[in-house]
């Protein structure tokens, strides 16, 4: 489907309106890597995903702009409501988890070490990996730090989402606002598997990590 919120409404669009297939009989299957959310997980776990939630839609400020020190740079408008979240069908979820939610994980020591020495050894961070539900929350950048997870934390509070901020990726809230709007979405399923963190993480910075100089 491609990068991106534009990519993945477009070419889902696409493929399921297209008079060669029958797609009356069909699931969707989104799947794909992710970042996931520090406090709540680990690499290398698995999430059914029952709510997306769009990351950009809302208001969104620059902290250096902000007047006070709060986390959070993400200000909730009401008018966006209606496209920000998708909740998928929970019937279907909560029966994809319960064929899924005892499927044994592994990990490697490399990465375990890893998450150790980055969170300080803190109990939820050196756990195995398992399957878990959780809420997405799709961008079209590729965020990381304090102020995302603040950000990302508060909107999946504020729509009502039924499980925790777990992964943040950058197609699901495009591929499921498509699917609704097909009248398909008891039809899909989201499942990510985390491979990154939501946080800078021993002593990274955003230009040791993306700056090319």
């Amino acid at each position: 489907l491609g990068m991106g919120k534009v990519n993945a409404a477009l070419n889902t669009m696409a493929i399921l309106t297209d008079s060669r297939f029958d797609f009356s009989d069909i699931y969707i299957l989104s799947t794909g890597c992710a970042g996931s959310a520090m406090d709540n997980s680990v690499m290398g776990d698995v999430f059914v995903i029952t709510s997306a939630v769009d990351y950009d839609l809302g208001h969104h400020a620059d902290p250096r702009d902000m007047e006070d020190d709060t986390a959070a740079t993400w200000f909730h408008d009401a008018d966006f409501d209606s496209a920000a979240v998708v909740h998928l069908d929970q019937d279907l979820m909560d029966r994809v988890y319960s064929l899924v939610k005892d499927i044994p994980l592994e990990t490697t020591e490399r990465t375990r070490d890893f998450m150790t020495r980055a969170f300080d050894g803190a109990d939820w961070a050196v756990r195995d990996p398992k399957v878990l539900r959780g809420t997405t929350v799709t961008g079209d950048n590729y965020w990381k730090g304090q102020y995302g997870h603040a950000n990302a934390l508060l909107m999946t509070q504020t729509y009502g989402c039924s499980d925790p901020y777990a992964t943040t990726e950058m197609e699901d809230i495009a591929i499921a606002r498509t699917a609704k709007q097909l009248g398909m979405l008891d039809r899909l399923i989201i499942l990510r598997d985390s491979v990154n963190m939501d946080t800078f993480m021993l002593g990274a910075t955003p230009e040791s990590l993306w700056d090319p100089e």
